[in-house]
């Protein structure tokens, strides 16, 4: 064992390398290396390897181990054996004793493992000891599941470090808000909130942009703004307040970028972080040159929401060394919640007095009564004219349901007898014949067997009656004679179903239904339909009628209808009967109204529904908006 060595660790330096590995914050294959390090000077281990168990506990991965020289050495695998073992025995603990061969001759050593809690997949942290006595092995024990918490007490310092920095956040956000409320004017809060962001977050720039409303009329041949965004969206971001910086000028190239990095964040209403993830599908072109334009930086925009709708974008930056965390941005967020309301109200405040005084005399207008009130007398002569529209405008009163389309003749084909599908000779929308059109063969190969079988046993039991009678055994012919008319019958029923076997088209039409592809060799049932035959020529539609307009309904009159799949193609007919019982259709009494169709289309099809409305009569435009509710008043009221 020259490749591995026993280090040394005094007492004093053991806490310092714990609470060092509890704070470390590098990556987790360096984290695993010093925790292997650890292992190996607190329990004088010659090697320590931390081991990653598959899942199906087939095989392991070393994915730490100390010292590196070991890593060529049997003892990664030795210490990947201990962790599978370890994994699949269920216990907490595992230690087998073992003579190695080294360059000094045999040694005596001690293989340990143990698993590491709250650590993400399955790990074990296993080292190689000189040989353990018994009664060390408790003291050993200890001190080795001590290390296996190292890794549980790194993830409740790091938890605790984060609760702690997010309280910190929503502390900043709240103080933030806070030191605004006294303020009244639009200038004086977005200065004050970011620069008390930028001072206490430490930032290198803060800025604050706001939505405003583009010019109505752009200058002829210049649909540019002075902020060189396209005014002709309808709106566009005016960069409010710049942290450090009393005056903002539109023409600073910084100003520029920022601005057209806040209208990525407004147009895609989302937020937006520098550097960017390469899993967040967002178009980030104008903060690429931003970033290019401004030298290396972390930096997040937010969009200001009110009532579902963006306001502002909120940027921050920094250094690039420090991006920006996913609990930094939630206080961020909140921050934003809090101050958007206090900067419209603001900012609606400080609007231009000619606005104020237009919007002030618009309602002043709106809420006077008088001679001179416009608005009230433009809301009288609608409603008048809405009145004399509703008793003065002619319009139909119909009856509407809907309906089904039916064929007038139609016949279903079912199998006569139980057997198998043979052939298939017709296909569904297929015309056909009475009498001549073949739509199905049935096997008789079983039939003609029992068939012939019959027939033997018939011509048997007759011989045995004819025999019996020869011999004067008269009780013997009756039953021989009984058995042989049983048989006959029998054969007689074979004979008929070898003549039905053919199924032939009951009448001249089209095949509407008939599962075509899976009937071939497939078992049928005596009864069990196999097609549907209807006269596509001769259809009718049958309507359902509310119990409400049944009594408008007449036989004679007319209507039209349009169907699901042409909504836009109106069908004419005439009423031909009325069912004189009602039925419940989907809670509601409905009378069935059959109608006879005026030149149906040819795409027309059985099955195919929509809506229909009778002609009952003719009324006013109030009539017919406005019976639904005459009629639901006079049964409540027995008006």
């Amino acid at each position: 064992m020259s490749q591995y060595h026993t280090p040394s660790q005094t007492a004093d330096q053991l806490p310092e390398d714990v609470q060092r590995l509890v704070d470390f914050e590098g990556a987790p294959n360096a984290y695993f290396n010093q925790l292997a390090s650890l292992a190996a000077r607190t329990c004088g281990a010659s090697a320590v390897a931390v081991v990653r168990v598959n899942p199906d506990a087939r095989g392991a991965d070393v994915i730490a181990i100390w010292p590196e020289a070991a890593t060529a050495a049997a003892w990664a695998d030795r210490a990947a054996e201990a962790a599978i073992e370890l994994h699949t025995g269920n216990s907490e603990w595992f230690k087998r004793d073992l003579n190695l061969d080294t360059a000094q001759g045999p040694m005596r050593a001690t293989v340990v493992a143990a698993p590491l809690p709250e650590a993400p997949g399955n790990l074990y942290l296993a080292a190689l000891l000189p040989y353990v006595e018994p009664a060390a092995a408790r003291a050993l024990r200890d001190r080795f599941e001590l290390l296996t918490l190292v890794p549980a007490l790194r993830q409740s310092r790091r938890a605790e470090r984060a609760e702690q920095a997010r309280t910190e956040r929503l502390t900043a956000a709240l103080d933030i808000a806070t030191a605004v409320s006294p303020l009244h004017r639009f200038r004086s809060i977005a200065y004050r909130i970011v620069n008390d962001l930028a001072s206490r977050l430490n930032l290198d720039r803060v800025a604050l942009g706001m939505i405003d409303i583009a010019p109505q009329v752009a200058t002829q041949g210049d649909d540019q703004t002075a902020d060189g965004v396209d005014a002709s969206r309808g709106s566009y971001i005016r960069l409010a307040a710049l942290s450090g910086t009393e005056k903002v000028s539109t023409r600073m190239r910084l100003v520029q970028d920022i601005v057209s990095a806040m209208e990525e964040c407004f147009d895609q209403d989302t937020e937006l972080r520098w550097p960017l993830d390469s899993e967040q599908p967002v178009i980030a072109r104008a903060l690429r040159a931003h970033a290019e334009h401004s030298g290396p930086m972390a930096a997040t925009l937010l969009p200001l929401r009110s009532a579902g709708r963006v306001v502002g974008v909120l940027l921050v930056e920094r250094d690039a060394e420090r991006p920006f965390q996913d609990h930094e941005v939630a206080g961020l967020r909140v921050l934003c919640e809090l101050v958007t309301p206090r900067l419209l109200d603001a900012r609606e405040r400080d609007r231009w007095i000619g606005a104020k005084i237009a919007d002030s005399a618009r309602r002043t207008l709106a809420g006077v009564l008088g001679p001179t009130h416009t608005w009230i007398k433009l809301a009288a002569a609608a409603l008048a004219l809405t009145v004399l529209a509703l008793i003065v405008v002619p319009a139909p009163e119909r009856a509407k349901g809907a309906f089904s389309i039916a064929p007038v003749q139609r016949q279903v084909v079912p199998a006569p007898f139980d057997g198998f599908i043979e052939s298939v000779g017709v296909r569904v929308d297929q015309p056909v014949e009475a009498g001549e059109s073949v739509l199905a063969t049935l096997s008789t190969e079983q039939i003609a067997l029992q068939l012939a079988a019959n027939e033997a046993a018939a011509a048997s039991a007759r011989t045995e009656a004819n025999k019996a009678r020869a011999e004067g055994k008269l009780a013997e012919a009756a039953i021989a004679q009984k058995r042989a008319e049983e048989t006959e019958a029998t054969v007689a029923l074979l004979e008929q179903q070898l003549n039905r076997a053919r199924l032939v088209a009951p009448i001249s039409g089209t095949v509407i239904s008939g599962d075509i592809d899976r009937l071939v060799g497939a078992p049928v049932q005596t009864g069990q339909l196999l097609f549907e035959i209807a006269d596509l020529s001769r259809l009718y539609a049958e309507v359902g009628v509310p119990e409400s307009r049944i009594a408008d309904v007449e036989v004679g009159q007319t209507g039209r209808l349009a169907t699901a799949s042409y909504p836009d193609r109106r069908i004419a007919f005439e009423v031909d009967r009325i069912t004189p019982v009602a039925e419940v259709v989907d809670g509601r009494n409905v009378f069935r109204v059959r109608v006879r169709l005026i030149d149906p289309p040819a795409w027309l099809r059985p099955g195919m529904g929509g809506e229909a409305r009778i002609v009952t009569g003719r009324t006013n435009l109030g009539g017919v908006l406005f019976r639904d509710l005459a009629d639901w008043l006079r049964m409540r009221l027995w008006w």
